[in-house]
């Protein structure tokens, strides 16, 4: 596998392959990489997260899973992997608090349930360190997974979660007023789709 980034000059008329992210040797026992995510910070900097092998961080109480790579000269090159200490798999983008916070969201196997939980982590040095800020949401009955956040113009946030049964349940939604520390009841949306 080869992280690819592809840019355009022209508004999204053509489209070119600028550099390589990481590559991943499955063969040679590299672990896969899944569903890598870009972001642009308010600093210039870009950076791509991306999880490995959902099965070996897929629990509570597995390893942390999810990579980070840094770009300053606007994604032509990027630096080495770094392990965030953000459980789960699958991660959203980095989104940006007005405050610098760096907000992420993932979802993770809850042991005392065996279903899935929707985690938000925040870093609030850059993204050096990271640590878990709250569960968005965890009832034992829906399978809450891929979580998007969106910065809403009052200030709060909202996250859009994927409801994972492959049974005809829609997206759930949950809103917090104060940065992620607290989360609303969940709520259905008029929709429901894969990432």
């Amino acid at each position: 596998q080869i992280l690819t980034i592809l840019a355009s000059d022209d508004l999204g008329e053509n489209w070119f392959k600028l550099s390589e992210v990481w590559k991943a040797d499955l063969v040679a026992g590299d672990e896969r990489l899944v569903t890598p995510r870009l972001s642009l910070l308010s600093d210039g900097r870009l950076a791509v997260v991306c999880d490995h092998n959902d099965y070996g961080y897929f629990h509570e109480d597995q390893p942390f899973g999810n990579w980070i790579w840094w770009s300053e000269d606007d994604g032509k090159t990027w630096s080495d992997p770094t392990v965030m200490e953000v459980p789960g798999f699958e991660p959203d983008r980095i989104t940006e608090c007005s405050n610098g916070q760096l907000l992420i969201a993932t979802h993770l196997m809850r042991g005392d349930s065996q279903e899935f939980a929707l985690i938000l982590s925040g870093s609030d040095d850059g993204g050096e360190t990271w640590r878990v800020i709250s569960t968005v949401a965890h009832d034992g009955y829906y399978r809450y997974c891929e979580g998007a956040l969106v910065h809403l113009q009052d200030g709060g946030i909202a996250c859009i979660m994927r409801e994972n049964h492959s049974a005809g349940f829609t997206c759930r939604v949950a809103f917090s007023e104060d940065g992620g520390t607290t989360w609303s009841e969940t709520s259905c949306l008029p929709f429901a789709l894969h990432r």
